[in-house]
């Protein structure tokens, strides 16, 4: 039998910060929110906003970097998405 998914909002934009970056911070000048979350959804409603954070620390001065590779983000943000979709219910599997 093949699955059908269905979704039942018609967007979904994902923020995904680059090396050394921060799921808030990146996005936000000092004190104030990040600009997705203030501006999209009123200018896109319809829309489902996400900002995905990730060990981005790969380059620097820090002791511990990150050893995880680009693949391991990738599954990780596309598994916490699908748990996100399944948890508001926005996507149903026929």
């Amino acid at each position: 039998m093949t699955e059908v998914f269905i979704y039942l909002l018609p967007y979904s934009i994902i923020f995904v910060h680059g090396i050394t970056g921060h799921r808030e911070r990146t996005w936000a000048a000092y004190g104030s929110r990040p600009w997705p979350e203030t501006l999209l959804p009123t200018a896109i409603p319809q829309a489902r906003i996400l900002s995905f954070g990730y060990d981005a620390d790969v380059v620097g001065w820090r002791p511990r970097l990150s050893g995880n590779r680009i693949g391991d983000h990738a599954k990780n943000l596309l598994s916490a998405l699908a748990a996100h979709r399944e948890a508001d219910n926005t996507v149903r599997c026929h």
